[in-house]
């Protein structure tokens, strides 16, 4: 009888053993448990951060759901994270850390099922669970709400509908094909990167198996129809609303396509994934380990973090009656289905107009990194001692790492929520456009300063004005626009027309954590002498140099 190994592989991946149920069950409570714990660093609480306000407060308290829909073009693209947003979060009423948790146990449950699947077909360890789920540089991706209400469960319905598709492929079974089908289109719903990574995944396991089993073109036909169900769906509602352009596709791909737009998008890549994952990793773990040591609670946190390392170890010691040796299975195909998992997520940037990749971007990839960062652990260390060892110490590592990124996100919500206290105070005081000067973003020395990493609601004016009807229940009869001072100019170019002070019905100055109003004497076109409320003596100097806002302030 001659041996099918693409048989073998599947017999693998659809194992229901006694010890194929452990090791998932463990690693999904390992996974699980180090990103609760994570999530706990600092308290049993979440602060709302940037569009968190809006999505999860704002936007819950409207009493026309489908008229905010078809407003703010929600269903254009991420339905379904907009359906989450406004019948699973938004009935919370801010009480945001319980999301945050159950996404926690989510991701944890993720990080093993793919840990399975790819354990079926190049025998992957748990170094790719570890890697996956707690690796710091995904901290915004998989806690910050925002990001992790459509990243999360996108990964999740990914892994489901990948494994019912070797379930199919395997077993047979025609009832598998609607339930393939619905988990499908639920992976599409969320992200569009994780779009690119579920179509990508299920086609590997396509071109895997396509020689010998059939089956495999209902499978791709099922693929295909749920992509065109969601491109029909979110077609029928593009254009409309704020948000109904949010994906513009790239019209032209002539010289300047590739002279500017993708070395630009390459540079934005590289120090997402090169100088964040060491910075988040490195400095993260050195900040993460002094801040826990300051107090009994960090002390504990510190403790649990090392005892989920030591534990990892213990559970996965060699069997007796197991080799000591790690086997490495098909590490070709390892290898290039990992850089292909790495790099397929990446790609929509490369036809987005106006890319910007962020740290979240960073985390649909990581199904792929991980899988290559466990093939690289297994064949380095090759033995199962070693091996587990690594991974227990990762855990505990990575934990630690990430305890500072949450504890970041944390003080940064204290201090919007100080400064949202502070500008509501003068609420009667304030009408029409309101410029604040010197309200710089919140810098708690954060790991990585990378676009809206850890960004507070200083950062834009639509968070901040999010933040304020947040925090007092109700739209508000001012707009505040902050006016961050430092650096060589405070407005240039693009900004310039937004920002003149000519432009603002009132000024104000935040010093020393306060607001004090500000009375303007226009000394040139858009030159400006400021003043005190109540004072003679000049506070600052502002001038214009060739659409160019320059600010200097007396003393």
């Amino acid at each position: 009888m001659n041996h099918d190994p693409v048989r073998a592989d599947a017999a693998r991946l659809t194992e229901t053993g006694a010890d194929a149920r452990k090791v998932f069950l463990l690693t999904a409570a390992f996974c699980a448990a180090a990103l609760v714990l994570r999530a706990l660093f600092g308290g049993l609480w979440y602060g709302p951060i940037l569009d968190d306000s809006i999505q999860y407060i704002n936007y819950p308290s409207s009493a026309d759901y489908g008229a905010l829909i078809e407003q703010e073009g929600l269903f254009a693209s991420r339905p379904l994270a907009a359906l989450m947003d406004l019948y699973v979060i938004g009935p919370l009423r801010g009480c945001l850390i319980v999301p945050v948790l159950l996404l926690s146990v989510l991701h944890g449950l993720s990080a093993a099922m793919y840990s399975r699947l790819f354990g079926g077909l190049f025998r992957t360890g748990t170094a790719f669970a570890v890697v996956f789920a707690l690796i710091p540089l995904g901290c915004e991706g998989t806690y910050w709400l925002s990001a992790s209400s459509r990243i999360i469960p996108g990964l999740f319905f990914t892994a489901a509908a990948a494994q019912m598709l070797l379930s199919f492929t395997e077993r047979g079974g025609w009832q598998r094909v609607p339930a393939l089908f619905v988990l499908t289109l639920l992976s599409f719903g969320f992200y569009e990167q994780i779009l690119v990574l579920s179509l990508t995944l299920q086609g590997l396991i396509f071109l895997r198996f396509v020689r010998r089993e059939r089956r495999v073109w209902a499978a791709a036909a099922t693929a295909s129809a749920a992509a065109a169900a969601y491109f029909l769906f979110t077609h029928h509602f593009a254009g409309g609303g704020s948000l109904g352009n949010r994906v513009e596709i790239v019209t032209s791909y002539g010289s300047w396509y590739w002279k500017n737009f993708v070395p630009d998008l390459v540079r934005q890549i590289g120090a997402a994934f090169v100088k964040g994952g060491l910075r988040t990793a490195g400095i993260g773990f050195v900040r993460g380990a002094g801040m826990a040591v300051t107090s009994v609670g960090g002390v504990i946190f510190l403790l649990l973090a090392i005892g989920l390392g030591v534990g990892c170890v213990l559970v996965r010691r060699p069997q007796p009656n197991r080799p000591t040796v790690i086997p490495l299975g098909a590490w070709r195909a390892a290898l290039v289905w990992g850089i292909l998992l790495f790099l397929a997520p990446l790609t929509p940037y490369f036809v987005i107009a106006n890319p910007w990749f962020s740290l979240r971007a960073t985390v649909p990839s990581m199904v792929g990194a991980a899988l290559i960062a466990d093939l690289i652990l297994r064949a380095a260390l090759r033995r199962r001692r070693p091996y587990a060892v690594a991974v227990g110490a990762l855990l505990a590592f990575f934990l630690i790492a990430g305890a500072s990124e949450v504890a970041d996100y944390k003080e940064t919500a204290r201090a919007d929520d100080a400064l949202a206290e502070e500008i509501l105070s003068h609420a009667e005081e304030m009408e029409g456009r309101v410029g604040i000067l010197r309200l710089e973003e919140f810098d708690g020395g954060q790991n990585y300063a990378y676009h809206e990493h850890v960004a507070s609601a200083c950062a834009s004016e639509w968070a901040l004005y999010g933040k304020l009807v947040a925090v007092s229940g109700g739209e508000l009869p001012f707009s505040p626009v902050p006016l961050a001072t430092e650096g060589y100019s405070f407005y240039h170019g693009w900004n310039t027309a937004a920002k003149r002070l000519d432009g603002f019905d009132q000024l104000w100055l935040w010093e020393d954590g306060a607001l004090i109003r500000l009375r303007a004497e226009r000394t040139g076109e858009h030159d400006f002498t400021l003043y005190r409320e109540g004072e003679d003596v000049p506070a600052a100097f502002v001038w214009e140099e060739e659409e160019y806002g320059y600010v200097r302030f007396a003393g």
